[in-house]
């Protein structure tokens, strides 16, 4: 299996079976309940594409970073308010949707993202001069504020 479509199913949770899925390369989990990712994403090394927009996550497991084939990650519409390092670990990434979640501030780390080519932060609260930092530190990124 190479592409799976979960969107809207009302899932709250995703087993550790999860790991098991080693060609998947396109994963869609957008518009559910989910509260939290399991440690077993990590084990999706062919994985290209992660949408997890509009769910209830609040924070991302550390084995996200292991992802080392991803280019595509759509977090948009949940309730994070901190980046863990494990996303700045990811060098293959391209596009980054985190748009209406709870976000301050972008660490520092954020310009590790060398190919990052498109960020998507509209929908936070970030300031100003928060937002003239990321151009700043991302200057051949797209930034949509």
């Amino acid at each position: 299996m190479k592409y799976l479509n979960l969107d809207r199913n009302r899932l709250k949770t995703l087993g550790s079976d999860l790991g098991k899925l080693k060609e998947i390369r396109w994963l869609r989990l957008n518009g559910n309940q989910i509260t939290s990712l399991p440690a077993e994403i990590g084990k999706l090394e062919q994985l290209e594409r992660l949408y997890v927009r509009k769910n209830a996550l609040k924070d991302l497991p550390a084995e996200l970073a292991g992802l080392s084939r991803l280019t595509d990650l759509s977090l948009g519409g949940n309730q994070i308010s901190n980046l863990p390092p494990c996303i700045f670990k990811i060098a293959s990434l391209e596009r980054l949707d985190l748009e209406d979640n709870g976000l301050t501030s972008l660490p520092a780390e954020i310009g590790d993202l060398k190919n990052l080519k498109w960020l998507h932060v509209e929908r936070n609260s970030l300031s100003p001069e928060e937002k003239a930092r990321v151009r700043k530190v991302l200057p051949d990124c797209m930034v949509v504020f």
